[in-house]
């Protein structure tokens, strides 16, 4: 069986979790009605040993957001990766769009965090991103 491609409504982001720069995401995330899924406070996300409580001890990898009115917007923060943002950030590929640079994770990358996740469609994935690598399309 041939891998079946397929299209997700959500966006995931992995920025620096500095207690700065992801109150400034949770603010913005608020002022534009986005509400978390999880039965949590966002803002205590800002205090580094709850975050890492909810890691270990709910293996909790990323916090959903969903927008009230659009049941099909959903921001996904990931706070676990197995690859730190540094890397994340420096092997980053860019696209403009709307005449801005936005940066996204390189298929190797992705690769190694969807390993990471165990779950059957992303071990599906992993093997079309591989042959995407191995056919010599972009990184």
């Amino acid at each position: 069986m041939g891998y079946q491609a397929r299209m997700t409504y959500d966006v995931d982001i992995m920025i620096r979790l500095d207690r700065d720069n992801l109150k400034r995401l949770l603010e913005k995330l608020n002022g534009w009605g986005f509400k978390i899924k999880q039965p949590i406070n966002p803002f205590d996300l800002l205090i580094e040993q709850v975050r890492l409580n909810f890691i270990k001890e709910k293996n909790l990898k990323a916090i959903t957001f969903h927008h009230p009115s659009n049941p099909i917007a959903e921001i996904d923060v990931l706070i676990d990766s197995p690859v730190p943002y540094q890397n994340l950030k420096d092997h980053a590929l860019y696209f403009e769009l709307n005449d801005e640079k936005v940066p996204v994770v390189s298929v190797r990358d992705l690769i190694e965090m969807k390993l990471n996740t165990e779950r059957a469609q992303d071990i599906a994935d992993v093997r079309h991103l591989r042959s995407i690598l191995k056919d010599g399309k972009k990184d």
